[in-house]
């Protein structure tokens, strides 16, 4: 198994990278549904919590959802994560690398290592073309394989299922984009990564309860639970690391920005991001609510 020279496996390992977002988990919305409407003087938008990777069996999605993707006219969602037959396979793989002669060896502690050498010979992997991935790419990596042998794929995700459903019927934009999303990883400090890496190693037990618990919530709309499971994963990736303010609450106010800006467009928006960035009173749902925004869940 090749990952930088077979194409197959490269975009699997993008849609993996991409699934970081698991561990920001989302935010539900009381009784309801995990979406609300924004409203400004002029227009409206609906605002969906995703998680990138789901099971099969939550769908049907439920008929409020649905009613408000029919209203609306553009998808807007994170990184267009469907379009991945314009990632060049070996660019991706390169820009996700350490320079030739490194390794993840190099920028962790021995601890780390000799766990990530026993879990890649655990699930299979080739430890020597592994090892010149960095940090925050083996540990999306191996979590994301033992997501998918609990059931939760990708390809179930809320955002890959509306990116789906919109295909030939709706005009859609990103927020960001993969190759924002990967640079933003990449810029972290070794510190950072070995953190993100760390955090992501759970036993099975502990992610299959974790998952459970975040399904559950989204689907009943159970706030508390979703930012007890967001803090939770903070809380496990250290004390003295930033990646908080760096992967969620500086992305919040940008997206924010960006939804204000669809908000006076003239169009009727459906926004899919993931759900840890709804959460909270640095989440964007809160920021939208303290700009002045009529923001109800639905």
């Amino acid at each position: 198994m090749n990952f930088l020279r077979t194409k197959k496996t490269s975009l699997f390992t993008a849609a993996a990278l991409l699934c970081f977002f698991l561990y920001l988990p989302s935010i539900c919305y009381g009784e309801n549904n995990f979406l609300w409407k924004v409203k400004s003087k002029a227009n409206t938008l609906y605002l969906l919590g995703s998680i990138h990777s789901m099971r099969a069996d939550v769908y049907p999605l439920s008929k409020t959802i649905e009613d408000a993707f029919s209203r609306s006219s553009v998808l807007a969602v994170e990184a267009n994560i469907n379009d991945l037959e314009k990632v060049n396979p070996m660019m991706l793989a390169l820009s996700v690398a350490y320079p030739d002669g490194e390794g993840f060896e190099k920028h962790v502690s021995t601890k780390t290592a000799n766990l990530v050498k026993s879990r890649m010979s655990e699930a299979g992997l080739p430890y020597n073309m592994m090892s010149r991935y960095r940090a925050w790419v083996l540990g999306i990596t191996l979590s994301s394989m033992e997501l998918e042998k609990l059931g939760y794929k990708p390809a179930y995700g809320i955002d890959s299922y509306f990116l789906t459903k919109s295909s030939g019927s709706k005009r859609v934009v990103e927020i960001e984009s993969i190759e924002f999303q990967l640079n933003l990883f990449n810029d972290l400090s070794d510190e950072e990564q070995e953190a993100l890496l760390v955090s992501s190693l759970k036993d099975r037990d502990s992610l299959k309860e974790d998952m459970e618990q975040l399904i559950n919530a989204w689907r009943t709309g159970n706030a508390k639970t979703v930012e007890r499971l967001t803090m939770k994963e903070l809380a496990g990736q250290g004390a003295k690391s930033r990646l908080g303010e760096k992967l969620l609450f500086s992305r919040n106010k940008s997206m924010t920005y960006k939804i204000e800006s669809y908000l006076n467009s003239g169009e009727t928006y459906f926004v899919v991001v993931g759900a840890g960035h709804l959460i909270g009173d640095k989440g964007i749902v809160h920021l939208l609510r303290q700009k002045g925004y009529a923001v109800e869940q639905m």
